[in-house]
């Protein structure tokens, strides 16, 4: 698979997509002001968060995809790996498919069949093996060794969900949101969004302002925006100042704001509430509720919450691959069931794994 990854680099496949990528963003944005609303206003609210979105803007094509494959055997056949072991992987998609139920979206919509994936990768390592390269170089023990104590799933020090509040062990904060709203966590922000999603609490850092207030007026003064309201908020020891506006994007879309920045910990935290004026009434407490509900986070459990890592071991003795899992699967927190670590290992749940065997099992 690296060698397909590579194959996307060498065919220019993400500079090719850039511009439509580009244009894709406008037209789910419509020129939404600051550049910081996620989606169509009293619409698709999320935008970014969509599967719309995802497929349209977030993927290659299927002919990219059946390029880098090719690149991908050709690149694993000239330094004599088994490039016909690529599809295992497809294998492995198939697999989540059955099991969830229901085709992977963005594969189904964006790529090559992985039936047909996993039929045509051998047929091109045959094809290379034929022209001379003899592919006998798999190096697992290597390989094992770079995944063993690699994050499995994502990291709750990034942030993570409990319970209706948002906690980041890694920067100290938490904040509540409205039972039933969807959290988006991302490296450049934090977006919650209600279940009609036209109503959405977006957050993230301002490193450019000087502060609190500061950071609010940097929004204010945009071009389209009018302030009906502003005023401190150091009420909870934090320096914060918030303000309601009204703007309308490039498309007529009317929108009303509620602006909340506060300083924490040598940095600023600017959240940007919006949504149309028919429901500013409904959400507008909801998004005072967002905000004053940030705070420090003191919770020593919380502060020091671990990622799950993959662990690589060999086998010590035979037995079928279910006899290897952890006996309290179901009662650890992440969500992974006995079949997605079959699923990850390449092996059925009663496959008999021989010793010396490499497995893979999160920790």
């Amino acid at each position: 698979m690296l060698g397909h990854e590579t194959g996307h680099v060498a065919a220019r496949h993400a500079s090719q997509r850039a511009f439509e990528q580009h244009m894709g963003q406008i037209a789910l944005i419509g020129g939404a002001i600051g550049g910081e609303l996620l989606g169509l206003p009293g619409g698709d609210i999320l935008g970014i968060g969509s599967a719309a979105a995802q497929v349209l803007f977030l993927s290659y094509g299927r002919e990219d995809e059946r390029e880098s494959d090719r690149l991908g055997v050709e690149y694993a056949s000239m330094q004599r790996y088994k490039s016909a072991k690529g599809a295992q992987f497809f294998v492995s998609l198939e697999r989540m498919s059955a099991q969830s139920g229901q085709s992977i979206l963005n594969w189904q919509s964006t790529h090559p069949d992985p039936a047909e994936r996993a039929t045509s990768i051998p047929k091109l390592a045959e094809e290379w093996r034929v022209k001379g390269y003899e592919q006998t170089v798999v190096n697992t023990d290597q390989y094992m060794g770079m995944l063993n104590n690699m994050i499995y799933g994502d990291n709750p020090r990034e942030g993570f969900t409990r319970d209706g509040t948002f906690y980041h062990p890694e920067m100290k904060f938490q904040f509540s949101y409205p039972e039933g709203w969807q959290v988006i966590n991302q490296r450049s922000l934090v977006a919650v969004v209600n279940n009609d999603q036209n109503a959405v609490s977006i957050m993230r850092l301002d490193n450019e302002s000087a502060g609190a207030e500061a950071s609010v007026n940097e929004f204010l003064n945009q071009e389209g925006i009018t302030t009906t309201g502003k005023s401190n908020d150091d009420s909870r020891g934090l320096r914060a100042f918030r303000a309601e506006a009204t703007g309308q994007t490039e498309d007529g879309t009317q929108l009303n704001f509620y602006l909340y920045s506060i300083e924490y910990d040598g940095m600023i935290y600017r959240f940007v509430n919006y949504t149309t004026p028919d429901n500013y009434g409904t959400y507008g407490p909801r998004f005072k509720e967002i905000t004053s509900g940030f705070r420090q986070l003191t919770d020593s459990a919380i502060l020091t919450f671990q990622p799950f890592r993959l662990q690589t071991v060999k086998a010590t003795r035979s037995g079928t691959f279910n006899s290897f899992l952890p006996a309290n699967l179901e009662s650890l927190p992440i969500a992974v069931t006995a079949e997605d670590l079959a699923i990850m290992n390449q092996v059925g749940l009663d496959e008999r794994i021989e010793i010396g065997t490499w497995i893979k099992i999160p920790r």
